[in-house]
């Protein structure tokens, strides 16, 4: 279970590094909740997955 928590927790950063990154380089600004939402449905079914 630890392992799950750390891979959403490092998905999590990814995110808001990538939103910075979209906003300082670019002048883009994301949708953060969207990009919220991919990153819990990306790991919804994992406990399942790697059981």
């Amino acid at each position: 279970m630890l392992s799950l928590i750390t891979h959403v927790a490092t998905d999590f950063q990814t995110e808001l590094s990538l939103i910075e990154n979209y906003e300082q380089f670019f002048g883009y600004s994301m949708n953060r909740e969207l990009l919220t939402e991919a990153v819990l449905l990306h790991d919804l079914t994992k406990p399942w997955i790697l059981q």
